[in-house]
């Protein structure tokens, strides 16, 4: 079988199954500096599930990734997720958390529209969180939203 469908496969049930501390998950909660807004991560190894939380700590949506080393970021988590960014259902957004998990450690968003276009949205540095631990500012939804509408404007013809 494929290494990437069954490290996905990995995913889908660290993400979903057993009880909610199996031996050997971690958990934490990051908050983007300069957002009001952050994620929830579960990890097992290099599985991630992912909740993405408003700026009240609510869940919005939810995600998963694997973690791995990117050329130009190093080693990260790669997140994507179900987030419907202007209720279209044709952005995707995809998020890099540097890793190990630490202040001050980085992310990068990225966005897809219509699937025709992926660019660098956002990026930035995070802190770690409690679960009611969160930061000032717009949400980095409002501010995908803001980078969506620029992106448009320069690309019109």
């Amino acid at each position: 079988m494929n290494k990437y469908l069954m490290m996905s496969a990995a995913a889908v049930l660290t993400a979903t199954g057993g009880s909610a501390h199996a031996a050997g998950e971690q958990s934490g909660n990051i908050v983007f500096s300069g957002t009001c807004s952050g994620i929830a991560l579960h990890w097992q190894g290099q599985a991630y599930a992912a909740a993405y939380l408003n700026c009240s700590g609510t869940p919005t949506a939810y995600g998963q990734g694997l973690a791995g080393k990117t050329k130009g970021i190093g080693k990260n988590v790669d997140l994507s997720d179900n987030y419907v960014i202007d209720g279209s259902n044709t952005e995707s957004v995809n998020f890099d958390i540097s890793l190990p998990l630490k202040n001050g450690g980085k992310w990068f968003l990225w966005l897809q529209l219509s699937g025709v276009t992926s660019f660098e949205a956002n990026a930035g540095t995070y802190n770690l969180g409690g679960a009611t631990k969160y930061g000032t500012g717009q949400s980095v939804l409002a501010k995908s939203l803001a980078a969506i509408a620029r992106h448009k404007a320069d690309n019109q013809q």
